[in-house]
């Protein structure tokens, strides 16, 4: 299983990276902005992990090329976001995400949402609505 990890932040990203390890994802691919992230869709990561407020600050951009690609239908999305930002994230619930976490990060709550985003048939945020 592959994820991709998407934050401007090294220690969000060493915390989400520890997060998968746990639910047993152990081939990540991490990026510092979505430009490096969105030419690594290519990778076809069966997982993403994505800050809201990146320094492109184009995280719907990235979902929506992900579920653009062929199988990218099917990879599980985790989005971050420090502040409350409702109209991105009923935009990123239509494009199928799994869920979101507040930052900062409490590992045991990503570490649950990862393990219920991974399970065989797991429905996307807006299903479980």
């Amino acid at each position: 299983m592959r994820a991709l990890v998407a934050d401007r932040s090294a220690t969000t990203r060493r915390v989400v990276i520890r997060a998968l390890r746990v639910v047993g994802v152990q081939d990540v691919l991490e990026f510092a902005d979505l430009r490096g992230a969105t030419a690594s869709l290519a990778g076809d990561p069966d997982i993403v992990i994505v800050e809201w407020t990146t320094i492109d600050d184009d995280a719907l951009q990235l979902i929506t090329d992900l579920r653009a690609r062929e199988g990218g239908a099917t990879a599980k999305v985790i989005v971050m976001t420090e502040r409350d930002r409702r109209p991105d994230l009923e935009r990123a619930i239509a494009l199928g995400i799994q869920g979101y976490v507040l930052k900062p990060i409490e590992t045991q709550v990503l570490v649950e949402q990862l393990a219920v985003a991974l399970r065989p048939g797991e429905s996307t945020a807006a299903e479980a609505a």
